[in-house]
């Protein structure tokens, strides 16, 4: 996805909420901070959200095969005492 349109997305939910705030008779300024302290708790749980439906999505065609490559620092590691 694009940043513009993850940015499209979190303002339509920043304004849903605000309207949802002033619609239940919050005070336009205690709305506005409302909204604002709200907005990095609910926009961590929507990506932490996202996230999981997108990687169960892309694991769903995973065979079970797991083929293990050592990186760098692995390859470094000394195997255990000489003799």
């Amino acid at each position: 996805m694009e940043h513009g349109n993850h940015l499209k997305q979190m303002l339509i939910v920043g304004g849903v909420l605000l309207m949802g705030l002033l619609a239940f008779g919050v005070p336009t300024g205690s709305a506005l901070i409302t909204a604002a302290v709200l907005a990095c708790p609910i926009g961590m749980a929507a990506m932490m959200f996202f996230m999981m439906r997108g990687s169960q999505a892309h694991g769903s065609g995973h065979n079970g095969s797991h083929s293990h490559t050592a990186t760098p620092a692995q390859e470094r590691i000394p195997a255990g005492p000489q003799e």
